[in-house]
């Protein structure tokens, strides 16, 4: 099933809540010194780019209760759900089973996840097309990512738009060289240094909001609380493949952490990126979902969990993005030191004042300014996502 078919689907909000647990828990690290503190009331503005907030005051931690072992589910009036995005795996016969989240970034498309979210777009690759800097297409004729927009409120059965769906058309992760111990050759290979990816979609209709990246300057603090967004619910179930419909059910989660350890040279083994360790039920689903601060920042995604087990608190993992150089590789077009602005061509009026448009690219800029506002300039600089503030550099 192509993009352009329209496809026939049961949107549901509730589903039981899905677990995540690491089979080896001897890696596990608690530090009671913080595991112990009681809890805080506190309460948690997240802000977009373009201004969106959503405000959890009488939350979690209004009940008395430690908020650091459940999740819960996110009521989204100021439309978070339209720049954190359920992430899905599509096959080449339309059939599609949730992977995980992604969040926009820029306003032009491009998302963040976690690799491990995105990693099956390599497997019919050959190890000589895994290397080192590796960017590839995504292949509609093999099993894709694509990624869900919102549809607003439904009841019953409903016929998605085509464009509900954005298809990833490219994958780029962070390699690394590394020699292969078991090998008998002496040829190095390509292996994912850090758990994060992103993926470029083309400019929908559908155009989301985007989260405000802090790329550098934030170290966490030991017992410092963040707080995570994802579909843990995030579930596909086919009802009838000869009129191609199905099931969806999907929810956005919040979930609060408590920072426990700080790993600036990662965990060590498959654990190699910047990340930090948090008391916290990040369930299977949430992964790759933006990790944000107290002031509304993204500073990481979330990576991997161990589900709470009885009066054992859960523990989750998140890829810090402060410690990643190749960020900018990933997001070239943000402009990493102010959060929440991008670099661009902007179709600007000097007298009176006035940004008409803005453009990842010169001649999309200039190609628009000839057939809207002639008189008007193409300058190149940094832009407020979702307002008219630009700066020309």
């Amino acid at each position: 099933m192509s993009i352009a078919e329209a496809t026939s689907m049961s949107i549901s909000g509730k589903q039981a809540k899905g677990t995540s647990k690491i089979a080896d828990r001897a890696c596990r690290v608690t530090t009671k010194s913080y595991s112990n503190m009681p809890a805080k009331r506190q309460d948690f503005t997240i802000y977009t780019a373009d201004g969106l907030r959503l405000t959890k005051a009488n939350g979690p931690f209004a009940t008395g209760l430690s908020p650091f072992n459940r999740a819960f589910p996110v009521d989204d009036p100021f439309g978070v759900r339209r720049a954190i995005l359920p992430t899905l795996l599509r096959f080449p016969d339309g059939s599609m089973q949730g992977v995980g989240t992604a969040f926009h970034v820029d306003g032009w498309g491009t998302y963040i996840t976690a690799d491990h979210v995105v990693d099956v777009v390599r497997s019919h690759l050959g190890p000589d097309r895994v290397l080192p800097g590796t960017l590839h297409d995504a292949d509609p004729n093999m099993p894709h990512i694509v990624l869900m927009t919102g549809v607003g409120v439904v009841f019953g059965t409903v016929t998605l738009e085509p464009d509900v769906f954005i298809a990833a058309t490219k994958v780029t992760s962070i390699f690394e060289e590394y020699q292969d111990p078991l090998s008998f050759s002496n040829a190095s290979r390509g292996r994912v240094a850090v758990d994060i990816a992103s993926l470029s979609t083309q400019s929908t209709s559908r155009a989301s909001s985007s989260i405000s990246l802090r790329a550098t300057r934030w170290i966490p603090e030991l017992g410092e609380v963040v707080l995570a967004f994802g579909y843990p619910t995030l579930k596909v179930t086919e009802r009838d493949r000869y009129v191609r419909t199905a099931s969806i059910s999907e929810e956005l989660h919040g979930a609060y952490g408590r920072v426990l350890r700080i790993f600036p040279e990662g965990r060590g083994g498959h654990n190699r990126g910047p990340g930090f360790e948090v008391e916290a039920d990040w369930p299977s689903g949430m992964s790759g979902g933006p990790v944000f601060n107290s002031a509304g920042e993204a500073v990481g995604l979330v990576s991997s969990s161990i589900a709470p087990d009885g009066d054992e608190p859960g523990v989750g993992y998140a890829t810090w993005l402060h410690g990643i150089p190749e960020l900018r590789m990933l997001t070239p077009r943000l402009h990493h030191e102010n959060p929440g602005r991008r670099f661009g061509y902007a179709v600007l009026t000097f007298s009176p004042w006035r940004l008409h448009a803005i453009f990842p690219d010169e001649a999309s800029a200039t190609s628009w300014r000839n057939r809207t506002v002639a008189s008007a300039e193409v300058v190149y600089g940094s832009h407020r996502i979702g307002t008219d503030e630009f700066m020309v550099t």
